[in-house]
């Protein structure tokens, strides 16, 4: 399990719309934003390769203008351990 916080920038009259459509991208939590269009996000997936792919799909969202790595960790996930 793949767990990735980071924060998105958005432009603020794209605030709304990025929010509802980063929030559907599976795996994907918006937890906190400001009025300046400043997303803070985690991220959890089952390997690097998704975490790749969901980094990029959330890049694409409209109104996105940056996205900043904070925190990322790789951990065995309980139930798919022996």
């Amino acid at each position: 399990m793949h767990i990735t916080s980071f924060i998105v920038d958005v432009l603020p009259t794209h605030l709304e719309l990025a929010c509802r459509s980063i929030a559907q991208i599976p795996g994907v939590q918006v937890h906190a934003r400001t009025e300046r269009g400043q997303l803070v996000t985690t991220l959890e997936t089952d390997t690097d390769d998704q975490t790749s792919q969901t980094f990029a799909a959330i890049g694409q969202v409209p109104g996105v203008v940056n996205m900043a790595l904070v925190y990322h960790q790789f951990e065995p996930d309980p139930e798919h351990e022996a």
